[in-house]
């Protein structure tokens, strides 16, 4: 009987140093810092891939569409002398979530910097009635997307369209387009 006490202590004793042990290394284990590939923060030039993978819009498809579009619409002879362009809300109807203010901006910045003069922007928001302008530039978003389970492409059309209010007769049309595969998914914010 006294055997049967001591192997039963012995277990006890056993057990109670195993679960010391495995606390004590748990313990070291979440102390010890979590080591990672990641380098120092690297400024990048928006208008290169920063080679991330992904299919969505890029800083250089909002700056190209943005100056390309602007480059257009300065060069036009415009009716009036001075002719007073409306910049709709940007419409996104593609399948990627992004601020429609990062097109919207860099387009006003393109345009006021191109106009020289010859016209003025007239930024809207939803709430902002467009009776003043003499004309009113739309913009919007649309996708393409086809994914086989491995890779991922997406065709991204930014459409450009320029009409008079009084009657919506499209005056002038614009547009931008990319395509891009994948075989990585990205999360665009």
């Amino acid at each position: 009987m006294l055997r049967e006490i001591t192997d039963v202590v012995c277990r006890a004793l056993l057990l109670c140093c195993l679960s010391l042990l495995l606390l004590a290394l748990g313990g070291a284990l979440a102390c010890t810092p979590l080591v990672t590939d990641q380098g120092p923060t690297v400024q990048l030039d928006p208008d290169v891939d920063d080679r991330l993978g992904g299919t969505g819009v890029e800083s250089g498809d909002v700056r190209g569409a943005s100056e390309q579009i602007a480059r257009a619409l300065a060069g036009m002879r415009h009716g009036s002398d001075h002719p007073r362009i409306a910049l709709a809300p940007v419409q996104n109807l593609s399948r990627f979530r992004i601020d429609p203010g990062l097109l919207k901006n860099r387009l006003t910045h393109e345009l006021v910097q191109r106009a020289r003069g010859r016209f003025e922007l007239i930024p809207l928001d939803d709430a902002t009635p467009t009776t003043t302008a003499d004309y009113l530039l739309k913009t919007e978003l649309r996708s393409l997307t086809k994914d086989n389970g491995r890779s991922t492409s997406d065709y991204l059309q930014y459409a450009f369209l320029l009409e008079r209010p009084s009657d919506h007769a499209v005056l002038w049309t614009g547009m931008y387009e990319t395509k891009r595969k994948s075989d990585v998914d990205v999360i665009y914010q």
